[in-house]
């Protein structure tokens, strides 16, 4: 089953962090875009995972954008990158049916 998130990237100082709004405590961080677009991606994936397999519920994804700009450039001195994060879940039977509700 695959979901999507939406993802915020925040850049300042030199480096990146990163957070899921549907997924309170959902942060990571990485020197560059491509780090940082790596490092959330394990995050989404691991918190998710972690929630379907504790037999958790997943939060409904209720976060939205009205516009999203195309990302500037690395050399801006601080900036904000939203994106839409696909990832698939492993999960069968009841979990998926709760999911594809939810």
């Amino acid at each position: 089953m695959t979901r999507e998130y939406l993802v915020v990237y925040e850049y300042a100082n030199g480096s990146y962090s990163g957070y899921a709004p549907d997924l309170p405590g959902c942060i990571s961080a990485g020197g560059t875009h491509e780090e940082m677009r790596k490092n959330m991606r394990e995050t989404v994936e691991n918190h998710v995972g972690s929630l379907v397999a504790q037999g958790n519920p997943v939060p409904s994804l209720v976060t939205h954008t009205v516009h999203c700009p195309k990302p500037v450039e690395e050399t801006d001195t601080q900036h904000w990158i939203i994106e839409r994060m696909e990832i698939e879940i492993p999960v069968s039977g009841k979990a998926a049916r709760e999911l594809a509700s939810a």
